[in-house]
């Protein structure tokens, strides 16, 4: 009688088996060793030479198996204590360690940034398909918090009461003596009625009065008019490019630059709406602004919106502060063209500009 290689094999198997009391070499590493930061999790039951194996439902060993019916349905307890290390722990955005046993593995990925602010789950398994959940609860000292706010801190100095209507400066800062600083009309001016602060103007320089603009601020719409006239070469109606709306001598681009000057302490400096702008007009007088508080202003001209004008998207609404005729609210074309009788359009930039921005 004559055996084959693999029943051979196979009483070999069997008699290990009764030799070693049918216990296969147990792990000798951890399943799932976590860390943050250097700071290792204690609380979990490791895995070690004494762990004991058995078999699972797909007749395989798996130390994992063993452990998780020796704990509370399954679930490891993992602490990781940063406290004796960090003076504070931003522990919102934390990223895990983990070492894990050869053909474990693991999810959600440790690796990436997650809050760890409440306990975080993961869920570990192993080559043989069983699975246990570890919490992972991370203890740390809070760091003080940043003031994200967009309105500044309370002042030590004692501020003027602005009241709720009329116009007023806008405080600027607390001096070395402890006294209440204001920018100047030239650069702001608070609505005490709308809570607006207005932008002010100079007589010279990048927020001259004088100075004119385009009011171009969309790559999508077909803001620069088809040119028609008899005398030119007819041009079809076109998108601007975001190049021509970033441009200095667009409202946009002005904005921007104003904005990256932080003209009295804000960077949210923005185009007025029609509504937001006829707040400063004064009906039934010849220049409709208030010239105390806005001496510098453009009665030549039309001061630009961000108001589309009706359903002409190569137009938006304006408003001018010189009393000429029956109404101060009309429209101009977006790229500050007007027709001349020879020579067709001519692009002149009319828009006058005066931005705004909340007060909170």
């Amino acid at each position: 009688m004559s055996f084959n290689h693999h029943c051979y094999t196979a009483l070999l198997c069997v008699v290990f088996a009764v030799i070693t009391g049918c216990n296969p070499a147990p792990l000798s590493v951890v399943a799932a060793d976590f860390s943050i930061n250097g700071i290792k999790g204690t609380g979990a039951t490791k895995y070690s030479a004494t762990s004991t194996a058995t078999t699972t439902t797909t007749g395989k060993t798996s130390a994992m198996a063993s452990n998780a019916n020796a704990n509370a349905n399954g679930v490891q307890n993992v602490t990781i204590d940063l406290t004796s290390t960090e003076a504070c722990s931003t522990l919102t955005s934390l990223v895990a360690k983990v070492q894990l046993s050869d053909g474990v593995t693991i999810s959600p990925n440790p690796s990436s940034a997650r809050d760890y602010s409440s306990p975080v789950t993961f869920v570990v398994t192993d080559a043989y398909g069983t699975k246990i959940s570890y919490l992972v609860t991370v203890k740390g000292k809070s760091c003080a918090a940043t003031n994200t706010s967009t309105t500044s801190p309370a002042p030590k100095c004692t501020i003027a009461n602005v009241g709720s209507t009329g116009y007023s400066l806008v405080f600027k800062a607390c001096n070395e003596t402890n006294l209440a600083t204001y920018y100047d009309k030239t650069e702001c001016v608070r609505d005490n009625a709308t809570n607006l602060i207005w932008e002010g103007k100079t007589n010279a320089g990048l927020r001259a009065v004088g100075n004119k603009y385009n009011n171009l601020d969309s790559t999508s719409l077909l803001q620069i008019a088809a040119n028609t006239a008899p005398s030119t070469t007819p041009l079809p109606a076109r998108s601007p490019t975001q190049v021509e709306i970033d441009a200095p001598d667009n409202a946009v681009g002005y904005k921007n630059t104003v904005n990256s000057l932080s003209l009295c302490g804000s960077s949210k400096w923005r185009l007025p709406t029609l509504a937001e702008l006829q707040t400063l007009r004064l009906l039934g007088l010849t220049t409709q602004i208030d010239l105390e508080w806005f001496s510098a202003t453009n009665f030549d001209g039309y001061y630009a919106t961000s108001t589309q004008f009706g359903t002409q998207v190569e137009r938006s609404s304006v408003i001018q502060f010189y009393e000429k005729g029956s109404s101060t609210v009309d429209n101009l074309l977006r790229d500050g063209t007007v027709w001349h009788p020879t020579l067709g359009a001519v692009a002149l930039r009319e828009h006058s500009v005066r931005l705004v921005r909340s007060a909170f």
